[in-house]
């Protein structure tokens, strides 16, 4: 009895020590940008349920920062390495992660891409796709927050633009839907735009550099949440709070506890836990051949003052 005891403490130990699937589970690689944001966080907690509800054995990996493309990278290859049944992937660049989506694809891997797309046409290049993408339409989503702004600043006045990493596709798609949605208002007028990096004490110093060489700004609009509490702090240690406010992506507990507060103005939120638990329902779907729709929008709210009180 003991050495069949110690035999299956031995297994278990090895199970959890490689990530092996108990027989009959699927395994599903889901990778992504960081695990140290409200969004992803809210995202492995949507993914997390669904792989219980599936009885999928759920793989979760994240770099420390998002700017630590390389590390995603290596992440991708190994999950491809390791024969994963499907990976879902948001991808810190647009070209990096193509190779190993190539490798996928020669394995039939199905690769589910959320929140952030690839290339196309470089992926079709190299003779690669992925089976869907899901995630918020960040144009329309910028665009919300535009037509915010411009309904609620009438008045209008300079605005200040906050981007991510150079390049990401969610970034840019963010502010051009802001600006989009600002046109409507012409006394709106962007006058300053600098990326953070998705980094919260970047967007801080940003801020400071953009009230130095603009002190009369009126609107921010960052492409992140944690971007928006970084720059919030700069506006409130430069004594700014009641002229210039911020308008940021992403809603978490922070963002509305700061909104209720009277910090952060609004907020464009997203649908984080939906998301993953929709990728792992694709997942699943892809795994047993199943087509999938190329895309999946899912959509945001916008988050104010006066929609938490209600």
């Amino acid at each position: 009895m003991f050495r069949k005891s110690t035999m299956l403490v031995a297994v278990l130990a090895f199970a959890l020590a490689t990530g092996t699937a108990w027989a009959g589970q699927k395994r599903v690689a889901m990778i992504v940008k960081t695990e140290n944001t409200p969004f992803f966080m809210d995202m492995k907690i949507g993914a997390q349920e669904a792989a219980k509800a599936m009885n999928v054995d759920l793989i979760f990996q994240a770099p420390e920062k998002e700017t630590d493309i390389e590390k995603q990278s290596q992440m991708v290859e190994n999950m491809v390495a390791s024969n994963v049944d499907a990976i879902v992937l948001s991808a810190s660049d647009t070209v990096a992660q193509i190779p190993a989506i190539v490798r996928a694809n020669a394995k039939k891997i199905p690769v589910i891409l959320v929140n952030d797309t690839i290339d196309e046409e470089a992926l079709a290049d190299q003779g690669g796709h992925y089976d869907t993408y899901i995630g918020t339409d960040n144009i329309t989503g910028g665009r919300i927050g535009g037509e915010y702004a411009a309904k609620v600043f009438p008045n209008g006045g300079k605005v200040a633009l906050i981007a991510g990493i150079p390049g990401s596709p969610g970034s840019i798609q963010r502010l051009e839907g802001f600006r989009e949605g600002i046109a409507s208002n012409p006394k709106l007028q962007v006058v300053a735009e600098q990326t953070a990096n998705w980094e919260r004490d970047q967007a801080f110093n940003v801020m400071q550099n953009i009230l130095t060489s603009n002190p009369d700004i009126a609107v921010v609009f960052t492409a992140s949440e944690y971007m928006g509490m970084g720059a919030l702090e700069a506006i409130i240690q430069m004594n700014k709070a009641d002229q210039a406010k911020v308008i940021c992506f992403d809603a978490g507990e922070e963002t509305k506890q700061s909104i209720r507060d009277g910090g952060l103005f609004a907020a464009v939120g997203q649908q984080p836990e939906l998301i993953g638990k929709i990728a792992i329902e694709s997942a699943i779907k892809a795994i047993n051949g199943e087509t999938l729709p190329k895309d999946v929008p899912v959509g945001v709210i916008l988050t104010t003052k006066e929609s938490l009180a209600k």
